[in-house]
């Protein structure tokens, strides 16, 4: 979900607003979810080209952001659904998918960080997320990093976000506690 923008119905529909000879670019783009709107931004040509559109978006960010946009409920349902759509995707494939960091590293370092979750929190939301995969039959198969501390550097290096990689944010990850 990185490089996805969060927007309620009404700030979607202002968004459109905003920008209405991109507006049909937008829609086509959105992901309806519930009452609210996921955007991603990142690779779009006709995003990257409007500065001011970009901006908006890149500040509407879900995931590793600088400040959440979204309430602890609104983010744990809008990563579920995210999940549902892949299940039901990948459901109709003979694709193997191999997922790396995304099931459990992501999730608990935004809930972490933005959200300061306590552990029965993280639990329900991962659970929810394997609820809806199960149908999948997926395996699991978790590799600890031999440093977390040089894993949390690079990724928070090749993400622009080096407050990422505080001492706090490290042991919370290192731990798995809060």
């Amino acid at each position: 979900m990185n490089w996805h923008a969060f927007f309620r119905e009404e700030e979607y529909k202002e968004l459109l607003m905003r920008y209405p000879d991109t507006a049909n670019e937008i829609r086509s783009w959105a992901i309806k979810n519930g009452s609210n709107y996921l955007i991603p931004y990142r690779e779009i040509k006709e995003f990257n080209e409007l500065d001011a559109l970009y901006s908006e978006l890149k500040s509407r960010e879900l995931c590793w952001t600088d400040s959440p946009v979204t309430a602890l409920s609104e983010f744990t349902y809008s990563i579920q659904r995210q999940w549902a759509r892949f299940a039901e995707l990948a459901s109709t494939s003979e694709e193997v998918y191999v997922l790396e960091a995304v099931f459990f590293q992501h999730q608990i370092h935004d809930l972490l960080g933005h959200y300061q979750a306590v552990d029965r929190h993280i639990e329900q939301h991962i659970q929810g997320i394997a609820d809806q995969i199960a149908a999948l039959h997926p395996v699991v198969i978790y590799l600890t990093q031999p440093s977390v501390r040089e894993q949390q550097v690079w990724i928070s290096s090749i993400r622009s976000r080096p407050r990422f990689a505080t001492e706090q944010s490290l042991w919370k990850t290192a731990s798995g506690s809060n």
